[in-house]
């Protein structure tokens, strides 16, 4: 009985540690798209024919941080490099000449978020604010017949406020009862161009569709189930039984008096709880049969049963 109840109470499905801090990085493809005008790319020089679209697909790397006080909802932060560069859809110049627009546009980028687990499970949505500050500007125009130009664009922001949205899942790599927990997540979010314009001057504005994978670490303490602890102590006393001799194991069982399912009860109840005397005596009528001392000492009730049966 102890062997099966302990193989029985091992299949039980252990709870997963779950940490509240989790730390990690994540590697992601910007796919970046340009719209507006752009022709003036420095404060001396302007192309001959505006640029309206572009697109590029560009590399992010985040260091992250996530709190999960509960696992409904919790908080996350990534602080990022975010590449926004792009090129520019290709324009015709006056002179028939083709020209193009390849922008370095780099970001430092700070993004908090709001994390929610729907019924608490691993898929996970999240939205927040973005914070970009710019480290990188650089420009090459291109015009068939004329010689590159290259430079930083002027008028641009040094910071960039926005916001994001995104999903996400949290797919475990760890043993459910380890303290420290991996997972891998993979994601995707929407930058969107709300705010998002690059310069104080013109119309370029970008927007970013997002897709990565994020490296999770987080340690908590093991919390065993009422099974797992139950398992625990009978795997011990097991043990602790077959590691003594055979010819020291003793064995007593205590079982309990049989009850009958239906018991039958027989009682004796006084016909009267009085005795009635003659008018002016004292003494018990001879109507009552008395005991002497010697039959007292030998009354039985079940001699009132015997009676009443025969």
């Amino acid at each position: 009985m102890l062997i099966f109840a302990g193989l029985t109470l091992q299949a039980q499905t252990e709870k997963r540690v779950r940490p509240i801090w989790w730390f990690g990085e994540s590697g992601a493809a910007n796919f970046n798209y340009y719209r507006g005008t752009t022709q003036m790319l420095t404060d001396n020089f302007s192309t001959p024919v505006a640029f309206h679209q572009g697109n590029s697909i560009k590399p992010y790397g985040s260091l992250l941080i996530e709190y999960r006080p509960k696992r409904v909802i919790g908080v996350m932060l990534n602080i990022a490099y975010d590449d926004r560069g792009g090129k520019f859809n290709q324009v015709i110049a006056p002179c028939n000449c083709p020209a193009d627009i390849t922008a370095k546009l780099n970001y430092i980028s700070f993004e908090p978020s709001l994390r929610i687990a729907p019924f608490s499970s691993a898929f996970y949505v999240f939205a927040g604010p973005t914070l970009g500050v710019n480290i990188s500007k650089e420009f090459v125009y291109t015009q068939q017949k004329q010689t590159d130009i290259r430079g930083d664009w002027s008028d641009i922001n040094k910071t960039v406020f926005a916001a994001q949205a995104g999903a996400g899942i949290d797919i475990p790599l760890s043993k459910k009862t380890s303290t420290a927990q991996m997972t891998l997540s993979p994601f995707v979010s929407f930058q969107t161009d709300l705010f998002q314009s690059p310069r104080t001057v013109e119309s370029w504005s970008i927007y970013t569709y997002r897709a990565g994978i994020a490296l999770k670490f987080g340690s908590g303490k093991s919390k065993k189930s009422v099974n797992t602890i139950i398992h625990d102590t009978i795997n011990t006393k097991l043990v602790s039984i077959l590691s003594v001799p055979v010819k020291e194991i003793q064995f007593s069982v205590r079982s309990p008096k049989a009850v009958p399912f239906n018991r039958q009860v027989r009682e004796t109840f006084p016909l009267r709880n009085s005795v009635f005397f003659t008018m002016g005596s004292v003494e018990i009528p001879v109507r009552y049969i008395q005991l002497n001392q010697a039959q007292a000492n030998t009354f039985n009730e079940n001699q009132l049963q015997k009676k009443s049966t025969g």
